[in-house]
């Protein structure tokens, strides 16, 4: 099983999944909702002070999937943070 699953995300939230060793921790927030957008984002900038890539998987206008070194929470719906792999 892939460890990054899918899961619900109910109307009018959007979520940050912040994937590591201990596997995937969804962030779900209100965009309209300051505190818990606050809360997101803390987290979100954490996580890039630790070198992670951010993958907009999902928008509010349906538009097409990207990475990115900013994010916008009220038009990324669907966000995954990951580790950069480094292989050979």
């Amino acid at each position: 099983m892939s460890t990054l699953s899918k899961i619900e995300i109910p109307d009018g939230y959007h979520v940050i999944r912040f994937l590591d060793n201990s596997g995937d921790t969804p962030v779900l927030f209100r965009p309209d909702v300051e505190a818990e957008v606050k809360e997101a984002m803390d987290k979100w900038e954490e996580k890039m002070e630790l070198g992670m890539k951010t993958f907009v998987l999902q928008t509010t206008d349906g538009g097409e999937g990207y990475v990115t070194r900013t994010l916008d929470p009220t038009t990324a719906v669907e966000t995954v943070v990951s580790p950069i792999y480094v292989g050979g």
